[in-house]
């Protein structure tokens, strides 16, 4: 899938230019860039020759102190950077700067700086034992290790089961739950397709999405990609949806191209069915109640909700956000899925939501009374890609009738 970008500005500080029309005068001149190298001693070395940029004053573009504690490579970006925003006429002062974001491409960064970095090591270490340094490798590594685990635990995802039994009289469910997918975050929507052939293999009687489906950027290509997949899907009951707190977007629809009314038209297209405080019958002996989302004024409460519920029914409670156990519990409910926590998502803060009160439960299964609740980590990420509490899943649910 292609994505359009419009450029309004262009930078350039290079060898044969220290500005756009500079370059470009210079590649229609035929100028070359190469020259013998000036920024040291050649001497020693068979290659005498490199595309050094001459000319270039960083305080003529910035602020001398802040020159000075930048490296080279460094001004040569604010430097371009300075051109493109006054060529594209961007004026950051009447910009919304949570809508301005800074994409950055680095090589290796400044070998200058890593050259004296070693230097002074070898310099200061002539003789000695390094292990005054052992501490600074291990931060280091320790680092890579938790982003690399973190880039993995995101972007892969994993089966979870759970086997739940009752003494009603109800026969077995068979239930995938995800939630939290914000597609376009860790897959596109075309790669969602990949999670739903998975989901497809378990031959689950029913499908529940517990919220956050799309995000506040999920393009709209993605989101009709991504219910396109879903109409895949073959169950016995169908599957279902509530609302997330992300799903019908934060900055209205001109943003990402729809509303919530448009996701609901697409996913109705591919036979999802979205529940809004509704109660649906699945079968003899299952009762279905999905509620709105706990951001949305006025949703209806558990009493409401399972007001003339027959108790001998099985009921199962798809609400997105892990925060009203109490009353739950107190409807006299079976079962509660949610996703939102996305299962803590950092460690060691993936139990904050809990300590701080912000939610029940961050993660798993937990029963209370005749109440069994379940909490998804979800199935890809929000903003940061990366996991270290947990990892992202989808959930098989079996519920079986006591032997």
């Amino acid at each position: 899938m292609s994505r359009r970008v419009v450029v309004t500005g262009m930078g350039a500080i290079t060898p044969i230019g220290l500005s756009v029309d500079e370059f470009w005068a210079g590649i229609r001149e035929g100028k070359i860039g190469f020259d013998r190298i000036t920024r040291f001693d050649t001497a020693d070395y068979k290659c005498k020759l490199a595309a050094e940029v001459k000319g270039f004053v960083g305080k003529d573009y910035m602020d001398f102190k802040a020159a000075k504690r930048m490296e080279l490579f460094s001004q040569y970006a604010v430097a371009a950077t300075k051109e493109a925003m006054a060529d594209a006429g961007l004026d950051m002062e009447k910009e919304d700067p949570w809508r301005v974001g800074v994409s950055v491409g680095s090589g290796t960064g400044s070998l200058q700086a890593i050259e004296r970095s070693h230097s002074r090591m070898v310099e200061k270490g002539r003789g000695k034992k390094l292990a005054g340094y052992y501490a600074g490798f291990f931060a280091l590594g320790i680092t890579t290790v938790y982003l690399t685990c973190g880039w993995y635990l995101a972007n892969h995802v994993w089966r979870t089961g759970y086997v739940l039994e009752t003494e009603k009289p109800v026969g077995s469910l068979r239930i995938v739950l995800f939630a939290d997918s914000h597609v376009g975050n860790t897959f596109s929507g075309e790669g969602f397709l990949r999670w739903v052939e998975d989901m497809q293999a378990e031959q689950p009687d029913i499908v529940v999405i517990t919220g956050d489906y799309v995000d506040d950027d999920t393009m709209k290509e993605d989101m009709e990609a991504a219910c396109a997949a879903l109409g895949t899907l073959e169950t016995t009951y169908g599957v279902y949806y509530v609302f997330g707190n992300h799903d019908k977007g934060y900055y209205g629809p001109e943003y990402r191209g729809y509303n919530g009314w448009d996701l609901i038209a697409e996913l109705e297209k591919n036979n999802v069915t979205v529940l809004q405080d509704e109660t649906v019958l699945l079968g003899e002996g299952f009762c279905l109640i999905g509620r709105q989302d706990r951001s949305e004024w006025g949703r209806a409460s558990m009493e409401e909700l399972t007001a003339g519920l027959d108790p001998d029914k099985y009921s199962i409670v798809l609400d997105h956000q892990p925060h009203d156990y109490d009353a739950q519990e107190a409807a006299g409910v079976d079962l509660v899925l949610s996703g939102h926590t996305h299962g803590g998502q950092l460690f060691p803060f993936h139990r904050m939501g809990q300590w701080l009160g912000l939610d029940d439960k961050s993660y798993g299964l937990e029963k209370r009374g005749n109440t069994g609740f379940i909490v998804t980590s979800g199935i890809s990420d929000w903003a940061i890609k990366f996991k270290t509490g947990c990892r992202s899943e989808y959930v098989v649910i079996d519920v079986r009738e006591c032997d």
